[in-house]
């Protein structure tokens, strides 16, 4: 999947952002799998809005890593457009930072495009561990 929106493989674990992701999500699956004690408090729900065990805490900071690689890799390409002979790749960042770059009346913003990375691949990830 990441071939087709970045021309380059982040989930393969191969390259160093690729290793980067793969650890991330496992972290962050490995975060979602722990039993959250207030959960079996149901009465309590003051211990709800308290994060006793640092789940949320942990989980917010691997998405900002992740927000961060995704963030990484667009500014990667975008400084790579800006330089003198670049050859336009056909993956999906390109068609969308061609729609931003022509005015897509605000459908599109490049702060978005991180975030919809994100929701894309984890959708994904989940999806193949549901086969």
């Amino acid at each position: 999947m990441s071939w087709i929106f970045f021309s380059k493989g982040i989930s393969d674990g191969i390259t160093e952002s690729g290793q980067e992701f793969k650890g991330l999500v496992r972290r962050l699956i490995e975060i979602g799998g722990e039993p959250n004690i207030v959960d079996f408090f149901l009465q309590f729900s003051l211990l709800r809005m308290m994060d006793v065990q640092g789940i949320r805490l942990r989980a917010g900071m691997l998405d900002k890593k992740l927000m961060d690689l995704f963030d990484s890799l667009i500014q990667e390409r975008l400084e790579r457009r800006k330089t003198i002979g670049f050859a336009e790749e056909t993956d999906v960042l390109d068609a969308l930072l061609d729609d931003i770059q022509q005015g897509n009346d605000g459908e599109v913003e490049l702060s978005d495009l991180a975030h919809m990375f994100l929701d894309l691949f984890l959708a994904d990830l989940i999806q193949q561990r549901a086969q």
